[in-house]
């Protein structure tokens, strides 16, 4: 009874290493992938233009600001109320896509950010990152790439002056580029619906727009064979699409026809645009075979690897399974973009993983947990003969022959073995990633 009761006890013992052991294990593997709680600002700073009805909201979640600097920000801020809202959010314990977070925090507070006029400022502490995105029809006002490169221009005052000298800039610059601008919707498609004057052949066979960094010479680029997106998107994608262009050609490519390979069509429209080794991705969504993937190549292929895009295609292939198929391609352009700016990108299908291996682990460690409580005493001489309950001795036997049988057993025909081709090749420098939706 002693004995039983010591197994039972170390039983339970084993059983509750094991649940500590996952428990702990998986916290260690998961440290820091979540997000704390969404954090909400008590008291948001808020003014209204009488004459226009437009908005000021200043939500400082993370507390980044100081009351006096949050009354002279408001300042900075009202000009902007002449066109549209102005919205600066300083964002802590959220959790998604820098756009995501802006475009529903911006729809809670205004409206909807398609339609409703205004401009957001967002400081994610969380991805310590900023975003500025235009609303409503600021996007069509300003030049491609403006906003990014207030982002860009942003950055060494935040560095050198802090929060409050960045978000005064971020508004007053935004500002200026409205007045600059004649405030008239500006954006043409060149393809099937609009034919320029200067267009080329190219363009004119097939849904075709490019738009060009002067700076690099690298360009954006949209083949919507498949018309999966609408004219307001396709700008909005550009604007998406232009930081890429510090780096390499961006293009996206839209199929409804059987082509081939996904992998295979999408490497030999980026050769046929810029040729092999020239530096850039592409993005294709081929209707056909229900696939997205991502090609690189050249300079852009040393940071964006084929870990890399499986990661970016990972994160996107919902949208494109839910036909959100703008989102699919500018939040693929966006993390894009933030690997090359050596940022960081989730990876939730690598938490998954690391769930699933932590968890492994921690069965192993809690079996050799369990195994070193659960080892059983020797039992003593008076334990084994109470535990014999019947015994037989052989003695005296004897040999006796029965029968006998006869099989054939042939010689291996031959005990050798080899293996041939340990050489390889291929053409090209680049590569990518895809997924099914």
């Amino acid at each position: 009874m002693t004995v039983v009761k010591k197994r039972y006890n170390k039983f339970l013992v084993g059983i509750a290493s094991v649940l500590l052991t996952v428990i702990i294990t998986i916290g260690l593997i998961s440290y820091g992938t979540f997000s704390a709680s969404v954090v909400y600002a008590d008291d948001l700073v808020e003014y209204t233009n009488s004459d226009t009805g437009y908005k000021i909201i200043i939500e400082d979640d993370a507390d980044l600001l100081t009351d006096d600097e949050e009354s002279k920000l408001v300042t900075a801020m009202k000009p902007i109320t002449k066109y549209g809202n102005a919205y600066y959010l300083a964002a802590y314990g959220q959790t998604g896509e820098d756009s995501d977070i802006s475009d529903k925090r911006y729809n809670e507070r205004f409206g909807d950010p398609g339609t409703v006029n205004g401009v957001v400022f967002l400081v994610n502490m969380d991805a310590n990152s900023m975003y500025l995105s235009g609303n409503g029809e600021f996007p069509y006002w300003l030049d491609e790439g403006t906003a990014q490169k207030i982002i860009s221009e942003c950055v060494p005052v935040y560095n050198s002056e802090g929060n409050y000298a960045c978000a005064e800039y971020i508004f007053n610059k935004y500002f200026d580029a409205i007045e600059a601008s004649d405030r008239e919707f500006h954006y043409e498609t060149v393809g099937e619906d609009v034919k320029s004057d200067n267009e080329t052949e190219s363009n004119s066979s097939e849904d075709n727009i490019r738009v060009k960094n002067t700076e690099t010479g690298y360009e954006s680029v949209i083949i919507d064979e498949a018309d999966l997106i609408s004219s307001g998107e396709e700008k909005a994608l550009l604007e998406d699409m232009s930081p890429f262009t510090k780096y390499g050609n961006a293009v996206f490519y839209t199929i409804n026809k059987n082509k081939g390979v996904t992998s295979e069509v999408a490497t030999s429209k980026f050769w046929e645009l810029y040729g092999q080794d020239s530096s850039g991705s592409i993005f294709i969504i081929d209707m056909i075979n229900r696939q997205i993937y991502i090609y690189s190549d050249g300079e852009v292929y040393n940071t964006v690897t084929r870990a890399k895009a499986a990661t970016v295609v990972d994160n996107v292939y919902r949208y494109a399974s839910n036909k959100e198929y703008y989102k699919c391609a500018g939040e693929a352009f966006r993390e894009l973009s933030t690997i090359m700016d050596g940022g960081k990108v989730a990876a939730p299908m690598k938490l998954a993983s690391n769930i699933l291996l932590a968890s492994i682990m921690g069965l192993i460690i809690a079996y050799w947990i369990v195994r070193a409580f659960s080892t059983v005493p020797k039992a003593s001489e008076k334990e084994l003969l109470a535990a014999i309950q019947a015994q037989q001795n052989l003695l005296n036997y004897r040999k006796v022959f029965t029968h006998q049988t006869r099989r054939y057993d042939p010689p291996s025909s031959s005990s050798s073995g080899g293996g041939g081709g340990g050489g390889g090749g291929g053409g090209g420098g680049g590569g990518g990633a895809g997924h099914g939706f």
